[in-house]
This record gives structure tokens, C-alpha cells and sequence, in this order.
């Protein structure tokens, strides 16, 4: 049976009041849906054109939130609605993926940032140097790093594989949040995880937290001056961006290189959603959970922003909501996911045609909890390249670190 043909049956049976139809295993599914959605929804109209929509793989680029007819009552659950004014771009409700202080929780250690002392397991056999991978300082290569320190989980990093991953520490040498090297005296994060009165330290080419296996020294580097994106908005966390200046430029190695930066003339969107893209940081795996030791690896799939903007509609987030422009949204692959203290760290895609070379196109801002089916949302990269690029010519900053040639 067509599409058509069946989109049209399922609705007939709707509109008469035939929950009962029966149809086959595959169609019955799609007409339970339906089903269930009407049941769950008062707005049924609205619903209905979206399923139909969502059904033709339309990717519509439409933000518009459905209204009531004139007259009608706007009904929405009381904590969307503030002074008459229905809360649309989810201030106040969204979760940043920042360190929170752990009180009772699955984590036996209760200071922030603590993790077991415990050693890695390690996988049998070293890989071979991949000929693929360069040992140039060119922004969005990683390096292949023979030693024994490699290990067989999926969701962890190999040493070098991501060497413009950072991160940013307190005084005291705790750890506060995740953030990418764009040039050897500049490390990109998010703002919401920085506080402008207190100072912090970058660290960069560090694999393992807890051990000293790694055969290159990580480097550490006091941060001299922040500068937030100026349209950044806390309860929103639209233009959630920083720059950290140091006070010196680190030594680029092959544990320590710039990330490469995506803006609109790179490459379009469309085509990264077919790249291979992963984030990386040392956040727990699930709310209130351990920290890593390792540097973590998520593999994610992007998404159209009309597609995220429905999955979070279906949240407490409310069918009113509007997704920003200014975020990007991707779905970790076999339902892992980013989680609290992985804030600022970069999320970057393989660049077509050039194999093992990346481009960061998200900073980890938000989510609503961790590995719940639902979108992992980062700062588009593009949307903040131009004031990235001003805040750096200010300061006679060479952009080429950051630049893919």
C-alpha cells in the first residue's frame, strides 16, 4: 500500500472514531501513534498536519508554534505561562551541562569533580599508526600516539585522537568545565559555565585525569581575560559562548592542536549530517554520576532544527516551544549521551574528502537530563564565527589556526 494511500485510510479511520481498525503489524504501529496522539493532545488539527508531515520526512524549516483561534482559551501547563505571555524559547527550563555540586547521589565521592582512583583497563593489542593521520600542526587533525594506554570502550577517547579538547580548571585545580584550543592563546567554551569574577587555568593535551601514562605532558596556562558572547542570555542560554585569553601561547604538539571552525561558507549543514561527529569531554554518564578519568567519545547524528524543535514540543518544554537559531542539535548514537560536566566541550564532524580531519561545529550547552531519548543541543559554531572573528583581529589573533585551508 502507498504511503498516501495509507496516511489516508488511518486518518478516515480517526475522524469516523474506528480506534479499532485493524491493519497490519507495521501499520497498526502508525496507527496507534496517531491514536495516542490524539488522545494526548487537545489541539488535534495541529498535531495531526505534523505527524502527516513527520510521516513524508518533510523538513519543513517552519518555526512557527501553533496558535489558538481567536476567542479560544490558550491552554498550557502553568509553568509555561508568566504574566499572560506564554514561555516559548524555554527560559529557566532548560538543563546546562555544567558541574553541579553532588549531595546523595550514585557517585561515592561528594566534591565536585572527585573521581575513584581506580586503573584503566586496557585493551590487548595496540592499533598501528594510521598513515591517513598528519603529524602537521593543521587545525582539525588529531595524531596517533603509539604507548599503552589505549582501551577498549567505545565511548572513550584514544590519546591524541581529539587534541584540542580542554580543560578548564579552578584555582584549586578543579574541574569546572570542557572548552576547544582555536589558537594557542585562545580556548573556546560556553558561557554559562564561567564565572566573570573568578580565574581559572586551561589545560590542554591531558588524556587521563588520574594517571601518568600518557607519553606527552599536558600543558597548563593561566587565563588572562574572558570576554562572553555580549547577546549571551542565562535563562536561555542563546549565544552560549566564551573566549578564554591567556596569559601565554601553548606549545603545539601532537597531543595539542587547534580545533578547525565551521562557519556558513565551509560546508552546508545538509552534508554534515552525513559525517562521522563526536563530542568529547570528562562529564559523568548519567545525572549525578562519575566523572571520567579518560577523556569520553559520544558519537552523534545531527538533526534538523525543526525535527529538534518537535522532539523537545513533546517535553515539558511545551508545544509552544521555539528552538533558537543560534542551536544545534544532534542524537548520541546507540542511546549514549553527553551529561553534566561536559559543558563547553567541542562537537566536531569529519570534513568530506579530507579523512581524520575534523570541524567543530557545536559547543555542548544543554539538555533536558541525560540519555533519555532525547537531542543533546550545542551553540552552532557558525552562528558565533563572526563575533569569534572580531574578538580575535582585536587583539592582532591570527585566524588560520582556525581556519581549514
Amino acid at each position: 500500500m502507498h504511503r498516501v494511500e495509507l496516511v489516508g485510510l488511518l486518518v478516515a479511520s480517526l475522524l469516523i472514531g474506528s480506534h479499532s481498525h485493524r491493519f497490519s503489524k507495521g501499520q497498526s504501529s502508525i496507527a496507534y501513534t496517531i491514536v495516542k496522539t490524539f488522545d494526548e493532545i487537545s489541539n488535534q488539527n495541529d498535531k495531526l498536519k505534523t505527524i502527516i508531515k513527520s510521516f513524508f520526512g518533510d523538513q519543513s524549516t517552519s518555526t512557527k508554534a501553533p496558535e489558538p483561534a481567536e476567542g479560544e482559551c490558550l491552554c498550557t501547563p502553568f509553568y509555561l505561562c508568566n504574566n499572560g505571555e506564554v514561555n516559548r524559547d524555554g527560559s529557566k527550563l532548560f538543563e546546562p551541562r555544567y558541574v553541579i555540586k553532588i549531595c546523595k547521589s550514585v557517585n561515592p565521592c561528594k566534591t565536585v569533580g572527585d573521581i575513584c582512583c581506580q586503573s584503566l583497563t586496557r585493551s590487548p593489542p595496540l592499533r598501528e599508526k594510521d598513515d591517513r593521520i598528519s603529524d602537521n600542526y593543521s587545525c582539525g587533525y588529531g595524531s596517533e600516539i603509539p604507548g599503552d594506554y589505549y582501551i577498549s570502550d567505545p565511548t572513550t577517547a584514544k590519546f591524541g585522537e581529539y587534541p584540542w579538547t580542554a580543560l578548564v580548571l579552578n584555582l584549586k585545580n578543579q574541574y569546572q568545565c570542557v572548552g576547544s584550543l582555536i589558537h594557542p592563546e585562545v580556548v573556546l567554551t560556553t558561557a554559562h559555565c564561567i564565572n566573570d569574577s573568578e580565574n581559572y587555568i586551561a589545560r590542554v593535551g591531558q588524556w587521563n585525569t588520574t594517571g601518568n601514562i600518557e607519553p606527552l605532558a599536558h600543558q597548563n596556562m593561566s587565563v588572562k581575560s574572558i570576554v562572553k558572547h555580549p547577546k549571551f542570555v542565562f535563562d536561555n542560554l542563546i549565544h552560549n559562548a566564551a573566549l578564554l585569553f591567556l596569559e601565554n601561547p601553548f606549545k603545539l604538539d601532537r597531543n595539542v592542536n587547534t580545533a578547525c571552525l565551521a562557519d556558513s561558507s565551509t560546508v552546508p549543514y545538509t552534508q554534515l549530517r552525513k559525517s562521522k561527529c563526536a563530542a568529547t569531554g570528562w562529564g559523568s554518564d548519567v545525572p549525578k554520576g562519575i566523572y571520567r578519568r579518560a577523556m569520553k567519545k559520544i558519537e552523534f547524528s545531527l538533526i534538523s532544527n525543526p525535527l529538534c524543535q518537535n522532539e523537545f514540543r513533546k517535553t515539558r518544554l511545551g508545544k509552544w516551544f521555539q528552538l533558537h537559531q543560534t542551536f544545534l542539535c544532534a542524537f548520541g548514537k546507540n542511546g549514549r549521551d553527553l551529561c553534566y560536566g561536559d559543558g563547553g566541550g567541542p562537537l566536531v564532524c569529519e570534513i568530506s574528502r579530507q579523512p581524520l580531519r575534523y570541524l567543530q561545529v557545536g559547543i555542548t550547552s544543554w539538555g533536558l537530563g541525560c540519555a533519555n531519548n532525547l537531542p543533546s543541543v550545542f551553540t552552532k559554531v557558525t552562528s558565533i564565527k563572526h563575533w569569534i572573528d572580531q574578538e580575535m583581529s582585536a587583539r592582532n589573533l591570527d585566524t588560520s589556526y582556525y581556519t581549514p585551508m
